[in-house]
């Protein structure tokens, strides 16, 4: 009987503005309890296993990044991450689209016995065993640390895909609980349908569902969303 795990899953694009580079990072950290071990011989993927000394425990997680690539504006790119039980265990996908493909760069598998589903939770009424959260968070920020941005435009959607069913969170907090990384002076505020990020003091309140829709493309196909 081994009852159930519980991953934080962060797929992220690691911005090098003094080149104008960018790449794809991603990390997955064991929440069952505190201190869960995430060993190499538990895990499979294209990067490695890492620690952290973290109050009086030792932390692992693993993690990955790509080459770099050349960075040009205005930058469209959609991450995506994606579980499915597979004979080993878990298999978790990291990917993005951009304008011209779409990239799984690295597939990922948990060996997790006997595992009978998989699946990606957001809930506000329980905490994982390690006592995080169970969200997700779409951040700017600094490399595990909190950072000033001199300017930045953006313009953020976040979306959930079950089949051909797109569904977008009733509710977005101007903050984040789980993740190490977060900045000090952008706020965010609904903008057609979406919500756009900028440099600035702002009076940041919850962000519920507006109702106005958003196009989506998936599979060649078209279908409207509620944001």
């Amino acid at each position: 009987m081994y009852g159930s795990q519980e991953y934080w899953l962060q797929n992220v694009i690691n911005f090098m503005t003094n080149t104008s580079e960018y790449r794809f990072v991603d990390n997955i950290w064991n929440f069952t309890s505190c201190y869960s071990e995430l060993n190499s011989s538990s895990i499979i993927g294209k990067g490695g296993v890492s620690w952290f000394i973290e109050g009086l425990g030792i932390n692992d997680y693993y993690s990955y990044a790509t080459e770099w690539f050349n960075m040009s504006y205005p930058l469209n790119v959609a991450l995506f991450i994606r579980v499915s039980t597979v004979p080993q265990g878990v298999e978790v996908l990291f990917g993005y689209i951009n304008s011209t493909s779409c990239v799984i760069y690295d597939n990922v598998t948990i060996k997790v016995p006997c595992v009978t589903s998989a699946y990606l939770l957001v809930s506000g009424y329980n905490t994982t065993g390690s006592g995080n959260a169970y969200d997700t968070e779409f951040v700017f920020g600094g490399e595990k640390c909190v950072t000033s941005f001199n300017s930045l435009n953006a313009i953020i959607y976040m979306f959930y895909v079950n089949g051909k069913d797109i569904f977008t969170p009733k509710t977005l907090f101007p903050f984040g609980i789980d993740t190490a990384e977060a900045s000090n002076n952008l706020f965010t505020v609904p903008y057609n349908g979406a919500y756009k990020v900028e440099v600035g003091e702002c009076n940041e309140v919850v962000l519920t569902n507006s109702g106005s829709p958003i196009v989506v493309k998936v599979n060649g196909s078209r279908a409207r969303a509620n944001c």
